[in-house]
């Protein structure tokens, strides 16, 4: 029993670290401006000058736009990938 709850706060800790690492501004190098801003419960799309709820899981974002757009998402480094129903991005954190 306690090898379990050992493993349970384990995944969720790793799961908030993975998580934390989304909050920072985004480019996906098309222009020298950055993309998007990720904050806890928003994304802010610069070409929108729009800030937009979102829902973070572990390997997830849900953005409430005028659709609801599901995401899966890894970081490594400080690249971000994306991946939905229309396609795969990748993203690096802005340096100004």
């Amino acid at each position: 029993m306690k090898i379990k709850y050992l493993i349970l706060v384990f995944g969720f800790f790793t799961s908030c670290a993975t998580s934390s690492k989304l909050y920072s501004i985004w480019t996906d190098g098309s222009t020298e401006n950055a993309t998007f801003l990720i904050e806890k419960d928003s994304i802010y799309f610069v070409d929108d000058l729009k800030k937009y709820k979102s829902i973070i899981t572990n390997d997830s974002i849900i953005v409430f736009k005028e659709d609801i757009l599901k995401y899966k998402y890894k970081i490594k480094n400080d690249t971000l990938y994306l991946k939905n129903i229309h396609g795969n991005w990748k993203n690096w954190k802005f340096k100004d």
